[in-house]
């Protein structure tokens, strides 16, 4: 008992004589310092970029000649000659780390591998070292920037198409997104044949917030016009940071050629409560018709989660390129995101800036169409705010030229007519939004 009671005293002289030592040093000093890295709720390092920090360095009384140093290991990250300061004066100035890190399965969120950079951070007044601290930041790919990682998914892909008739696009209204806790929705959608028949026709399903790593998908059931459908292909991205980084984005495919029909057409979507949440569908058809236009179509397929929050040096974009298309009068771009609202995103189209191109909502699925020259297109996609998913993309290259759009000087097109989101053109439009010379309006 009497042996305890000593060794009990002799820990808390120990830890007293540690707090006062600890307390003499951080008076002597007179610095508070801080390594602050974009992402703050777990500091984090980006693979695959370079990292822009923030050094917040304050002094409690006057102070001249002050340097800071910042290393990895032995190696010098930057040195800031910051001058002199006051008492009470605290100053914030930025370090860049220029090292690019690779994405690996390693910098995936929550993986047991996980690897760390430790900075050390040496604070010199008149060439005598006064502060050396360290902090460590976890290493992981910063999934909102663009996806240089493949999650569990296919690769991105390409279908091509070249055939008689019309392109039909439809998409449901945000009215129909399924959050996480339903578990059953019906999506309705008319076709009209006119007297034509199926090409091709793709059901486009987009979702958020998959807990399943795999893909939620794997845990719905699906039908269309009463059959069962399975997925041809499937594309996801996850934002890989913070509480919810884990949690997966992505676009579902399934090919209905063989189901849809002239009229009326139902999809049915079950799916388990508490897993993904569900954004409104989107179905394409490409009706033949012997009398109409020549179509040639290419679809890139892909799913990347985008958001300019945390980033603000680096730039959260998206490039697909359709190259070696066919030559034809005119050509429409179809590019289709979800949860795009107002402030979010731009487009980037032939080196051509489009600014502010999306109203939707955070539950909507949304199009935006734009008449083009024909050629070979790069279409970047570019984060301008807050989450939004960047989904596929579809040029259809037209080989006559029914609706007298022409081409003008500098490979400019000048358009005088209408289109509904759907790609319609409409001759007298009344309320309502509609697309005009490449962007939405609202009459």
């Amino acid at each position: 008992m009497m042996k305890t009671m000593k060794t009990n005293l002799m820990v808390r002289a120990a830890m007293t004589l540690l707090v006062l030592l600890t307390s003499a040093t951080a008076w002597a000093d007179n610095y508070t310092v801080n390594l602050i890295s974009e992402f703050k709720n777990v500091p984090t390092i980006y693979a695959g970029s370079p990292n822009y920090l923030s050094l917040e360095v304050y002094s409690e009384v006057d102070a001249a000649d002050v340097v800071a140093q910042v290393f990895i290991g032995e190696e010098i990250v930057e040195t800031i000659e910051m001058g002199n300061f006051m008492g009470g004066e605290k100053k914030i100035l930025p370090v860049v780390d220029w090292t690019i890190r690779p994405v690996t399965e390693n910098t995936v969120l929550s993986n047991d591998n996980n690897e760390y950079i430790i900075y050390k951070v040496v604070i010199k007044e008149g060439g005598v070292e006064k502060v050396s601290q360290e902090f460590p930041f976890v290493i992981l790919y910063n999934g909102n920037l663009g996806k240089d990682y493949e999650y569990p998914i296919a690769n991105p892909g390409m279908r091509q198409f070249t055939f008689t008739g019309e392109v039909k696009v439809m998409v449901q209204e945000a009215e129909t997104f399924m959050n996480n806790n339903a578990t059953s929705r019906e999506d309705a959608f008319t076709v009209e044949f006119k007297g034509g028949s199926v090409n091709k026709a793709f059901l486009y399903v987009a979702y958020n917030w998959d807990k399943v790593a795999a893909g939620d998908y794997n845990d719905w059931t699906t039908t269309f016009n009463g059959t069962t459908i399975a997925p041809i292909a499937n594309y996801r991205d996850q934002m890989n940071l913070g509480t919810y980084g884990g949690y997966g984005y992505g676009l579902v495919v399934y090919d209905v050629t063989d189901l849809v029909a002239d009229g009326n057409n139902t999809f049915v979507l079950e799916k388990a409560a508490g897993n993904a949440s569900v954004y409104p569908s989107e179905l394409t058809v490409m009706v033949n018709d012997p009398t109409g236009d020549l179509m040639h179509v290419y679809i890139h397929e892909e799913a990347d989660l985008l958001a300019k929050t945390y980033n603000k040096n680096m730039e959260a974009s998206f490039t697909s390129k359709f190259e070696n298309v066919a030559v034809g009068d005119h050509a429409k771009l179809y590019v289709f995101a979800a949860g795009a609202q107002a402030g979010e995103g731009n487009m980037e189209i032939n080196g051509s800036l489009y600014e502010d191109v999306w109203w939707g909502t955070s539950s909507s699925l949304d199009v935006y169409i734009s008449v083009i020259p024909d050629g070979d297109i790069t279409a970047k996609f570019i984060s301008t705010g807050s989450t939004i998913l960047a989904l596929h993309q579809m040029l259809v290259v037209i080989g006559d030229d029914p609706s007298g759009m022409k081409l003008i000087d500098h490979g400019q097109l000048t358009i005088d007519e209408y289109y509904d989101l759907q790609g319609r053109r409409v001759n007298n439009p009344t309320k309502g939004v509609y697309i005009l010379n490449g962007k939405k309006v609202v009459k």
